[in-house]
């Protein structure tokens, strides 16, 4: 599955950039939270995953109620494959969506 988070992203950017210019401040701006987003959706909930991971070794060595302490996701973020295929649905969809509209 394509990491929806840049796909949205890079649409941001692509239809910025087309409209107010890639020298304008918003431009600047969508650049700037792009790469928070992507950030996030990539490196910090990976992190996220390698805790939940730990917690549920954890829970299974006291020997918690699994009933009450259900194991945690630790499959989270996205790969860099789903990043890039992310990026390029973003930005071939808007691209093309922009050259309709004109």
């Amino acid at each position: 599955m394509p990491s929806v988070h840049t796909a949205l992203m890079t649409s941001m950017i692509t239809s910025v950039g087309h409209y107010e210019g890639i020298t304008s401040g918003a431009f600047a701006v969508a650049i700037i939270m792009a790469i928070i987003v992507v950030d996030d959706a990539t490196r910090l909930r990976v992190y996220m995953g390698t805790h939940s991971e730990y917690i549920n070794m954890l829970r299974e060595k006291v020997g918690a109620d699994s009933e009450k302490y259900p194991d945690l996701k630790e499959r989270m973020g996205h790969r860099n494959s789903e990043v890039i295929a992310g990026a390029l649905i973003g930005f071939t969809l808007t691209a093309l969506l922009i050259s309709l509209l004109k």
